[in-house]
Parts: structure tokens; sequence; C-alpha cells
């Protein structure tokens, strides 16, 4: 193993096996590590000898192509940023019946499709970006070493999937106006802690019912004295609810 000078460059004779300190990179052969002006430049290629097409599942070891490369931000190290060069292959898809001729392999817990970070970073921004959002997130991913815009921040609060609704104690139903007089909706909250669940289209009976049906546990139910509540709320658990 050796260490060059001309802006540090970590190299050996072989592949280099980074996965126990970045159990990320177990599916795939780290062949070069170099820094340069701060960066650090992971060289990899897959180690898997096969790949399953994205559309049928069939794993193929068809090669079409090797020359398919991508660039994917990764978490830092050592307060430097990483970029993972990754040597991507294309394979054929062995299935007779499947559109898909070819198509690039990915390796699992380091890529997605399209995807520009690997799943580690955008974990770890996305963390950032719950907590704090805009301007002082990306002041804070910045410090951590992973730059990133207030926009792109933004997105990644916007695309975090909303928690499942699950059944409280003690749930609270109401209705609220979209466009007042015209469309209504119907508000769904613990109670208890206050945390919104859903909101429902309408004020209308039957979707308090689906709900109430597909959430079982509710025990008090708090609403105003609209009569569709009160009729679905009696559909979706069996029972009177009070007012």
């Amino acid at each position: 193993m050796s260490l060059s000078q001309g802006g540090v460059g970590l190299s050996c004779p072989g592949a280099v096996d980074l996965s126990i300190l970045l159990p990320h990179l177990a599916g795939v052969i780290v062949e070069g590590v170099a820094v340069v002006a701060g960066l650090v430049l992971v060289t990899a290629r897959a180690r898997a000898p096969e790949a399953a097409c994205p559309k049928c599942g069939t794993a193929s070891r068809r090669v079409h192509s090797r020359r398919y490369s991508r660039r994917l931000a990764d978490a830092a190290i050592g307060g430097r940023r990483v970029v993972i060069q990754l040597a991507v292959r294309r394979f054929f898809c062995a299935a007779p019946g499947c559109r898909r001729k070819t198509f690039a392999e990915q390796v699992q817990g380091l890529t997605a499709r399209y995807a520009r970070k690997t799943p580690l970073l955008a974990g770890v921004l996305g963390s950032v970006a719950a907590a704090l959002a805009g301007r002082a997130g990306s002041r804070l991913a910045a410090g951590l070493g992973v730059p990133a815009s207030r926009q792109v921040m933004l997105r990644l609060v916007m695309a975090t999937p909303d928690p499942a609704a699950h059944a409280p104690r003690v749930l609270g139903v109401d209705d609220f106006a979209i466009r007042r007089g015209q469309v209504y909706g119907t508000l769904l909250i613990d109670c208890e802690t206050g945390a919104p669940l859903d909101m429902l289209e309408g004020r209308d009976a039957q979707p308090l019912a689906d709900w109430l049906a597909a959430h079982p546990g509710v025990e008090v139910i708090c609403r105003d004295r609209s009569g569709s509540y009160a009729d679905g709320a009696r559909r979706g658990t069996g029972r009177s609810p009070g007012r």
C-alpha cells in the first residue's frame, strides 16, 4: 500500500475492502481512494456477478456494456465531502417476455434509480431537514461536510412520507373548510397528544365510518353535534358515540 503525493492518493496492488468501516459499501469492490482539493473520491465497481431486471426481476449474467459510470455523493468522512465513482454494467434481460431488453445494475444499499446520493447521505440530510428545514438545515449540513441548499432541504421535507395513522384511544373529529360554503373536509386528531392523524374528503358519515373500521381500537370519540359524524361513528365502531 502506498500514499502518493500529487493530491493525496491511497492505493494498493489489489482491491481495497472498506466494508468493515463503511458497511454500505459491502456490495462493491473499492479499487482506489484519492483525496483531491478536500474531496474524497472513491472508485468502485459492483461485486455481484449478476443483476436483477427491474421490470421482471429475472437475474442476468449477460453483460451488454461496461462503460456506464455514476457519481454518487456520500456521507462525509473526516469532515471531507465524499463522491463515489461507480462503474456500472448494463445487462441483457434474460426473460423472453420482458419488454426491457437491457438495464443498468443497482447495488443494494448504495444506489437507487436516478439517485445522485447514496441512501446513507439521503438519510442524513433527511433527518437534518426534518429537524431544521430550509436555511438552518442547510447551514448544519454544510457544517457536517454534506452541503445542500435550502431548496434541497425543503424538497427532502416534502418528500418525507407521512407516518401511518394509528388508532388513538381518544379521537377528535371536526370539519374544516377548504372553500367556505363550497368544499369541506374532516380532520382527525389524537386528543391526548394533539397530533393530527388524517384528513378525510367531505364531512359525511361514510368516510369516517371507513376510517374507524380500518383503525379499530378507538375508545372515545370527541365530535361536534353533526348527525353525520354520529352516524359515521356508529357505523365504524358498532356503538353509539357520546357528544
